[in-house]
């Protein structure tokens, strides 16, 4: 893994814990169970609960709230993960495309290692958050990549995201 990759997860692990607080936490590269036989390591898994939750067991896909892969070059790679995630249950399944600015999501996982629904989000488009009434520009998670078009960076969305986390805070 590259420096770039490595700042760019954490970044995205980040953001996530920003809006969902401290009723879930990010996982950065560790195990999350797919199957008996499969437990891949996804570049941020956002599961319910903390660390201390873990300490016997990886999480599941009824820990998990959201797989994101973080992909500058090998996006076919990346792809090669999607019928693990979809056989496993996974829903939903990002794919956080840095060099084209855009996101795949992946929602409702078939049996037969296909998702049902594939959605390929620009910069202008919203990412809905799972499990919150928020969404997040595509722009400005990527404009926290440091790609074309930066409009200051991490601060700039983190004070969005906090905004986002404080309203869906207050909401029933």
């Amino acid at each position: 893994q590259k420096p770039p990759h490595s700042s760019s997860t954490s970044k995205v692990r980040r953001l996530l814990e920003e809006v969902y607080g401290s009723k879930y936490y990010g996982r950065e590269h560790c195990p999350i169970v797919a199957s008996r036989f499969s437990m891949p390591e996804p570049d941020v898994a956002y599961v319910r609960g903390g660390p201390e939750d873990y300490y016997e067991r990886h999480p599941t896909r009824e820990d998990t709230i959201v797989i994101v892969e973080v992909v500058k070059t090998t996006l076919r790679d990346a792809r090669l993960k999607v019928p693990i995630y979809a056989k496993a249950g996974f829903d939903p399944y990002w794919l956080v495309d840095v060099q084209r600015g855009c996101v795949e999501v992946y929602t409702k996982p078939l049996p037969n290692g296909t998702y049902g629904d594939c959605r390929i989000l620009g910069r202008d488009d919203e990412l809905k958050l799972p499990g919150k009434r928020a969404t997040l520009r595509v722009r400005d998670l990527h404009d926290a990549f440091g790609v074309p078009g930066n409009r200051g960076g991490l601060p700039h969305v983190m004070k969005e995201l906090i905004a986002i986390r404080d309203a869906a805070r207050r909401a029933p």
